[in-house]
């Protein structure tokens, strides 16, 4: 069994906050099971860890739909 990981880089202080207030990580959100940010030399870095790849893919698009 693969567990699906994702990351991203250039995401803003500001943009992650506006997802955490929205959420409870991972407790709200079906399928993630942890997630981890992190600052460097080239900004925030946010790593999520999915229970699968569908329910990643499932969250993404739902994301992209909303205003």
């Amino acid at each position: 069994m693969s567990t699906p990981v994702s990351g991203s880089a250039g995401v803003t202080i500001e943009g992650f906050r506006a997802v955490a207030a929205k959420h409870n990580p991972p407790q709200d959100i079906d399928g993630l099971l942890a997630w981890a940010a992190g600052t460097d030399e080239n900004g925030l870095h946010v790593v999520t860890v999915w229970q699968s790849k569908a329910h990643m893919d499932r969250w993404t698009a739902e994301q992209r739909t909303r205003p």
